[in-house]
């Protein structure tokens, strides 16, 4: 059976399906069409064709009729015999082609099964292909899993390594930093030095050029000095010479004008003289001054000096008060110093064999640092003391001018620091017996001809303030000055007799 009607496919079962479908449509028109024909009973349709038997004598109509009958009866027959007929012929030619469909699907199976069994081959063989594929494939599978184990391994190792690369790395990209940091500091300090270095040759330079204009003024002054000197000789010579001349011809007419012009020379020449003698002590007197200006207050710049001359009392003022609250300070500590000495004796006076708790320890250990910052904070006021007591000296000496007087030595000063209040006090009834002896009037012009010092002063320049010079020609206006600092003298002395 499997050889005549082998296993159908998928396919050749819905294509066998399909024609089984369409013959039995096809048999059932047929039959549809059969039974039409029966039902209408139209022989006239089948007998079209068919061959009818027509007899040449006529029989009677008797004979006709029971004829008529029975060939009714035989019609009736035959059309069944033909319609089985053809229902049979119909289901005949339907199973002709049953069966030549089946043989067909026969001969497709079998063509059918001789691919397939191909097909089978090749897929066995692919088969075998494949498992000798996948065995290399799983000896592929563990050398790569091997070689994975590894690599990780020598991928953690590689990081401990690049750790400990970046860890140095970080340490000495720290010390580049630091020492580019150090570089950058010496090669900032060697510029400021290599600046400080030409700032200083720039001011010795100056300081040179300086040093040698007034070097060529004084050689030009101490020249026009020798030169007024020969001068004065020469006119001395002449003058001589003119009063023996004079001696000679003291009678004539002549002599007369003689006498005249040489006594109106020397005149001339003995008022020449005194001015020069004023200027040069006057001279004297400034650089004196000057010189006691620059030891007593270290002030090189003389209107600097004026500045503060003239806002004396208002620093006057705030020495007093800041010595007085310093002397609040000392007096303060004074106590507190006795009393830690006080107790200090105490402590050592007593027996050595006492126990000291830890509290007591500590406490004195406290009183030993207090005495400590009070002795540091003692210096410094006795500094700031001492600072005062010298500028109190220093302004004594200004005052009054004999400076030997034992009072205003800095030693006494220095012996007795007690006494510092009471040299202030002496030094205000000294300058309100100055300001008492004082006219109004005179005070006035002192103050205005002050005034008009500094407005003269101001309006030199810093530059040629150092380097003004008194000329030999006469002149009112360069005498201002020199009388203020006259009359100041005279103040000076007059308090001086009035105490």
């Amino acid at each position: 059976m499997d050889i005549l009607f082998p296993p159908k496919s998928a396919t050749s079962k819905r294509r066998s399906s399909s024609d089984f479908k369409k013959t039995n449509l096809n048999s059932t028109l047929r039959e549809r069409q059969i039974r039409k024909l029966s039902q209408e009973k139209n022989s006239s349709l089948i007998f079209d064709t068919a061959y009818i038997y027509k007899p040449s004598t006529h029989l009677p109509v008797t004979d006709m009729n029971e004829i008529s009958t029975q060939l009714t009866v035989l019609k009736k027959n035959f059309d069944k015999q033909c319609s089985e007929f053809t229902k049979r012929d119909l289901l005949i030619g339907v199973l002709k082609s049953e069966l030549d469909k089946i043989h067909e699907v026969e001969k497709k199976q079998a063509i059918f099964k001789e691919i397939k069994l191909i097909e089978i081959k090749s897929l066995e063989k692919d088969i075998e292909k494949t498992k000798s594929l996948q065995d290399q494939e799983d000896d592929n599978r563990e050398i790569f899993f091997h070689i994975l184990d590894r690599m990780r391994t020598t991928l953690v190792h590689l990081k401990n390594k690049t750790h400990g690369y970046k860890h140095s790395l970080h340490k000495k990209s720290f010390s580049l930093i630091t020492e580019k940091e150090i570089c950058n500091k010496v090669k900032e300090s060697r510029v400021r030095t290599a600046h400080a270095l030409t700032r200083l040759k720039n001011l010795a330079c100056i300081q040179k050029n300086e040093e040698k204009k007034e070097v060529e003024e004084l050689e030009k002054n101490v020249e026009k000095r020798r030169i007024a000197s020969s001068n004065r000789a020469e006119r001395r010579k002449k003058q001589a010479e003119i009063i023996e001349k004079a001696m000679i011809e003291s009678q004539s007419t002549k002599l007369e004008e003689v006498r005249e012009r040489y006594f109106l020379n020397k005149l001339w020449y003995s008022i020449t003289t005194l001015r020069f003698q004023k200027e040069q002590s006057n001279s004297k007197k400034f650089e004196d001054a000057h010189l006691r200006i620059k030891l007593a207050t270290g002030i090189k710049e003389i209107p600097l000096f004026v500045e503060k001359f003239l806002t004396r009392e208002k620093t006057y003022r705030e020495m007093l008060l800041s010595v007085k609250e310093k002397e609040a300070q000392l007096n303060v500590y004074k106590e507190k110093i006795d009393k830690m000495q006080k107790e200090i004796e105490k402590f050592n006076s007593g027996h050595t064999e006492l126990k000291i708790d830890e509290g007591s320890r500590i406490k004195l250990n406290k009183l030993h640092k207090e005495l400590r910052e009070n002795l540091v904070k003692k210096a410094q006021i006795m500094q700031v003391y001492d600072k005062v007591a010298k500028w109190v000296l220093r302004i004594k000496n200004k005052i009054v001018v004999n400076e030997t007087d034992n009072i205003f030595s800095t030693q006494s000063v220095m012996e007795n620091r007690d006494s510092l209040r009471e040299s202030f006090d002496e030094l205000k009834i000294v300058v309100i017996g100055i300001l008492k002896g004082l006219d109004k009037g005179k005070f006035r012009e002192e103050i205005k001809r002050k005034e008009k010092l500094k407005e003269i002063i101001e309006e030199i320049p810093d530059v040629d303030r150092g380097k003004i010079r008194y000329l030999s020609n006469f002149d009112e206006t360069e005498l201002v000055g020199l009388e203020t600092d006259l009359a100041l003298d005279e103040i000076m002395k007059k308090g001086k007799k009035n105490n």
